[in-house]
């Protein structure tokens, strides 16, 4: 079993250290927020933003999207976070804040009609653990093809 005693060993823990295996037919793989490396300014120099709910990752992973995202609400909250505050804590404190009171509806609304829909990346934590998800589909699609069919109850 997989315990720790603070954060940071959570965010060292391997891909293994995330999965819990069962039996056959049941496996369980926890996903959390994960630090993002943010490039700030035009010297190269780069900080490392700790996002605490879905929509912080999602938009220290898009930064440039929000930055220029259109809307009121918590679209306008985030780019306006984006263009005024120094350095990824401020603009993490902004977005936390305005989360509390925000309209999610209204802000997942404003992400999907843009027109740069398209363009945005998946945050790492459940891209990761989609891609599990997706191998586990995927091994055990080439389980139950490769069983007899008397196994499987087909004809015989």
């Amino acid at each position: 079993m997989f315990y720790v005693e603070d954060i940071e060993e959570l965010l060292a823990a391997s891909p293994n250290d995330k999965v819990r295996i069962g039996d056959q037919l049941f496996a369980v793989r926890i996903a959390y927020q994960l630090p993002v490396t943010i490039k700030n300014g035009d010297k190269g120099e780069t900080e490392e933003a700790l996002p605490s709910t879905f929509e912080d990752a999602l938009a220290f992973e898009n930064l440039e999207f929000f930055g220029k995202l259109e809307g009121n609400g918590l679209a306008r909250k985030f780019r306006d976070a984006i263009a005024n505050c120094k350095g990824v804590e401020a603009i993490g404190l902004e977005m936390f804040n305005a989360l509390k009171g925000g309209s999610k509806a209204e802000f997942s609304l404003d992400i999907i009609w843009s027109k740069e829909f398209g363009d945005l990346k998946c945050p790492t934590y459940i891209g990761e653990g989609l891609k599990w998800l997706e191998d586990r589909l995927i091994n055990k699609r080439k389980e139950v093809v490769a069983l007899p069919t008397e196994v499987i109850g087909g004809p015989t």
